[in-house]
This record gives structure tokens, C-alpha cells and sequence, in this order.
């Protein structure tokens, strides 16, 4: 009786606290659907972290930052440190809901209500928490494998007469990929038009790939722009080879891992089949 008074009770808060905290779902019009499913009630998880004064500090909220950084290319961590706290928050009001329901109906006891409820949101958060590492792996693939073909394009529109930077824009602008590597050669040509050096600019486009190969690029365009270097194209045709290199490893490594991800459901198919299989013949031996 208790824990029907309890759910009750909890429904209502949490409904009460959707329609307080509507007025917040300014702050994610720029998230991602994919990325954050329940997008629309995150305004739920923002109002009581403004509520209890969280302040984004600690040495946890410092690690999101710089992996969120990584992740968008930019100056977002804090913002998306924020995002993801609300969707932790989030997601842990409405499975504390749905296990209070669970229960309810299952008839169980507080105690056992409580022990599953801590191992389900020690599970959610782990799983969240793992979510972000996976979209910067993610990231750094999509760089790795979209690298070479920008570096050929590249020194092929040099060879054919352009400087450096009137073929950056060039392949900048006729892409219309949103792929991260595309968008990040975007962003450097946007920042080079609002006034900031080439060089700095570079600087920072590699600083938010965050790439080994990327970093070596960089240091033979700014090599370029300070000395000049007839031997451009040679050293970056040597660069690309490489990158090949790495990216037919890469997709091998993608191959491999999604042949083991098949092997789950395979199993599951057998085993299957396996006890569509014996059934009859079980219970045939059980009738005899």
C-alpha cells in the first residue's frame, strides 16, 4: 500500500515537473534526436539541476568537458556537460517510474524494489557514461577513414594551379558532407574569413581532429605558409599514402568488429531453432 501511495505520489511530482519546466526546452533545440532520444523532457532533468544549484565542477564535469570538446570540435564541453547531466538526470526519474510501476505490478517488496532500483541506475549511468567515449571513437574513425580522400583532392587541385588555402575553400564549399572532417574544414574557412590568421586557424583545426595524421598536415601547410616548399606535394602525396594505410586498417579493425557484434544474434537464431526443433520431440517422449 505504501509503495502504491509512493508511485502515485512520484507520477504526479514528476508530471508537475514537466509542465514547471517546459519553459527550459529553449536551452536543446540544438541537440541531436539520435544522440539524446528523449530530447523532449530534458527540460525535466535541467530544472532540478537548477533547483539543487549543481555547479558543473568537479573533477567528472572537467573530463566531460574536454571529451565534449573533442567530440563537436569546438568550445561546446560545457554546454554539452550540461546536456548530459540532464539527460542522466532524465533518464533516471523516468526508470525509477517505470520500476516503481514494475513493481507494483509484480507485487514486490520495498526492499527488492530498492536493491533493483540501484542496480538498473548504476546501469544507466554506466551505459550513458560509456555512450559518450563511443561517439568520440565514432568521430575519430569518420576523420580517419574521410582523411585521405580530402588530402587527394587536395594535392590534386595544387597540382592543377591553386594555393593551399583557395583549394581548402574549394573543397569546402562543393562538399556538402556532414561528416565531422568536412564540417571542421568548414569551420576553419569560416574563421579564416572573420579575420583570423591562416596559421592560427590551422592551428585550430587540428587541435579539434585531434588527429595524428592531422597534426602532420597542419605542420606542413603552416611549414608552407612561413618558408614556402616547392617539395609540398611530394611530402603530402607520402602523407596520404600513410593515411591509406591507416584507413584500410581502420576499416579492417570496423570489419572485424561488426562480425563479432553479429555473433550474438546468430546464437540466438540457433538456439531457436534448436527448441523449435526438440519441442515436439520432448514432449513426444514425455507423452510416452
Amino acid at each position: 500500500m505504501l509503495l502504491k501511495i509512493w508511485v502515485v505520489g512520484y507520477l504526479m511530482g514528476l508530471i508537475g515537473l514537466y509542465f514547471v519546466s517546459r519553459k527550459h526546452q529553449k536551452h536543446f533545440s540544438g541537440v541531436d534526436q539520435k544522440i539524446y532520444p528523449i530530447k523532449g523532457f530534458l527540460c525535466i532533468g535541467y530544472c532540478l539541476l537548477e533547483m539543487v544549484g549543481y555547479k558543473y565542477n568537479t573533477i567528472y564535469d572537467q573530463k566531460l568537458v574536454l571529451l565534449f570538446n573533442q567530440i563537436y570540435g569546438g568550445k561546446e564541453g560545457k554546454h554539452y556537460t550540461k546536456i548530459h547531466w540532464c539527460n542522466q538526470v532524465t533518464f533516471l526519474l523516468i526508470i525509477i517510474l517505470l520500476l516503481s510501476l514494475f513493481t507494483v505490478a509484480q507485487g514486490m517488496t520495498i526492499f527488492n524494489y530498492i536493491i533493483l532500483s540501484i542496480v538498473v541506475m548504476v546501469a544507466v549511468i554506466y551505459g550513458l557514461n560509456k555512450e559518450v567515449y563511443q561517439q568520440l571513437k565514432r568521430r575519430q574513425e569518420q576523420i580517419k577513414l574521410d582523411l585521405p580522400e580530402f588530402l587527394s583532392k587536395l594535392i590534386l587541385l595544387i597540382s592543377a594551379g591553386l594555393n593551399v588555402s583557395k583549394a581548402w575553400e574549394r573543397i569546402a564549399v562543393e562538399s556538402d558532407s556532414d561528416r565531422p572532417l568536412y564540417k571542421e574544414l568548414r569551420i576553419t574557412l569560416q574563421e579564416i574569413k572573420n579575420g583570423k590568421s591562416e596559421e592560427e586557424a590551422y592551428e585550430d583545426f587540428a587541435n579539434r581532429c585531434r588527429n595524428p595524421e592531422i597534426f602532420k598536415f597542419v605542420s606542413l601547410i603552416i611549414q608552407n605558409l612561413k618558408k614556402g616548399n616547392e617539395e609540398i606535394i611530394s611530402m603530402l602525396r607520402l602523407l596520404n599514402n600513410e593515411c591509406w594505410i591507416t584507413r584500410k586498417n581502420t576499416a579492417k579493425i570496423l570489419g572485424e568488429e561488426a562480425s563479432t557484434k553479429l555473433l550474438l544474434p546468430l546464437m540466438i537464431m540457433f538456439i531457436a531453432i534448436l527448441m523449435i526443433v526438440m519441442t515436439p520431440a520432448i514432449l513426444a517422449l514425455m507423452m510416452m
